[in-house]
């Protein structure tokens, strides 16, 4: 996201539209700031600034992980 507002938002955006959907949030974290965290127990979805996801570099935490492909489930 380009700013916080864009970042508050995408997040909402999400949250509707997976709503919508039947799917809810468990939780979600870091509405105030530039990244949110929506918590859908087996998912979780990060919307940050470009800046936050430069500094926290996720991908560099998350590199050994498994990887899944969900391509069959998301349209």
């Amino acid at each position: 996201a380009n700013s916080n507002t864009h970042v508050r938002a995408l997040a909402d955006e999400v949250e509707y539209q997976l709503d919508e959907a039947g799917v809810h949030t468990d939780h979600i974290e870091g509405r105030a700031t530039g990244w949110i965290l929506l918590d859908y127990s087996s998912v979780l979805v990060h919307v940050f600034t470009g800046e936050s996801r430069e500094y926290y570099n996720l991908e560099r935490l998350w590199q050994d992980a498994r990887t899944i492909d969900i391509s069959d489930i998301v349209e």
